[in-house]
């Protein structure tokens, strides 16, 4: 009920106050006018047509055509080496001699728009003989999603790398080998457990900067290994703006359009990641047997390992996010709206002999 009101709400308010504001010369819906749309949002299609003299009531939608931004986001471990030092090259090595998987220092990833939203305008025309401009109040109504990111394919050995590594880290620092009941060919695999070194390092993953009690944020593959984001905004989303409209034909069947204008976000826009680790840095202690996902329980008897941590914002969870996702991070919280620049070819569809010419 609520969503139907706010959708009939603005062109019957318009309906009534078209007579109480001035003798009508132009009758409500007298004709229709078709309209492509492409712009800052993407493309659409438009449908208007007069409630009166100087207000038109407009509906249509608009699509983003698919395309792709890349960013990258480096790999690190816990204690925040990144994997081009020296010491932790070893753990790149190592991965590529015994699984052949290249861990890389960095995964880049896909960052795909996926914008589809339904307008509802109402027109405002103010100068009696100069219906040229126009100033625009409506709504967009579009789902919450309005981007991913995923690595890209050719990274994925490295991401694999990092889920295989991490999966060698938790057993050595449950002190259980990393073949631990696995057999070939009928012959029980060697106890085998990682280095104290890399013990030392803490996990394998991407870094994210930190939350807000000080730990740090560390994303790490899902079970497909692979990384992903999501935007996510609120549905409703009102607007503001301007345009200009002028005749190509004599006859003014076919009109051009040029609007500005700004789509409220109705807040920060946020940006979710699943499989974030919260990592205390100065928990690692070897000799004492504490790790950054890893320590014993109260009895000493078993080790419990942390859960990951689902649906983290990038924008309001953490802070001190670092490099390109930093900087795109920082660019969306500031932006709590969404600019609107396009342009317009329409076709005029008259209902009556006494449509009138603008």
């Amino acid at each position: 009920m609520h969503g139907t009101f706010k959708n009939t709400a603005i062109p019957l308010l318009a309906i009534l106050l078209c007579p109480l504001l001035g003798k009508a010369q132009t009758k409500p819906f007298q004709h229709m006018d078709v309209s492509f749309t492409a712009g800052s949002m993407g493309v659409g299609l438009d449908v208007a047509t007069p409630l009166c003299d100087f207000l038109q009531i407009r509906t249509g939608f608009t699509y983003m055509p698919k395309l792709t931004l890349n960013s990258d986001f480096m790999v690190e471990t816990g204690d925040g080496s990144p994997v081009s030092e020296s010491g932790i090259q070893k753990i790149s090595d190592m991965m590529d001699k015994t699984l052949h998987l290249k861990v890389d220092e960095s995964v880049a990833m896909d960052m795909k728009p996926h914008f589809a939203q339904f307008k509802l305008m109402l027109d405002f025309l103010p100068f009696r003989n100069n219906k040229h401009w126009k100033f625009t109040a409506g709504f967009f109504v579009g789902g919450s999603r309005i981007g991913d990111a995923v690595n890209a394919i050719e990274d994925a050995p490295t991401l694999l790398g990092v889920t295989s590594y991490n999966y060698f880290y938790v057993q050595s620092c449950r002190q259980e080998s990393i073949f631990e009941g696995i057999e070939m060919g009928g012959v029980q695999l060697p106890d085998v457990e990682l280095d104290k070194h890399y013990l030392e390092k803490g996990m394998l993953g991407i870094p994210l900067g930190t939350f807000h009690d000080g730990k740090k944020a560390m994303l790490v593959p899902d079970e497909y290994g692979s990384v992903r984001a999501q935007m996510r905004v609120n549905r409703f989303r009102p607007y503001l703006g301007c345009g200009y409209s002028t005749a190509l034909s004599k006859d003014h069947s076919w009109h051009f359009s040029v609007e500005a204008g700004v789509m409220f976000w109705g807040g920060k826009p946020k940006v979710y990641v699943d499989n974030v680790y919260k990592i205390d840095v100065d928990a690692i202690d070897i000799d004492d047997y504490r790790y950054d996902i890893v320590r014993p329980n109260e009895d000493q008897s078993d080790f419990v390992v942390d859960e990951p941590l689902d649906h983290v914002d990038l924008v309001g969870d953490l802070e001190g996010i670092k490099g390109k996702v930093g900087d795109m991070v920082r660019l969306v919280s500031r932006f709590k709206c969404y600019p609107n620049l396009s342009i317009s070819l329409a076709y005029r569809i008259p209902f009556s002999s006494g449509s009138s010419r603008r």
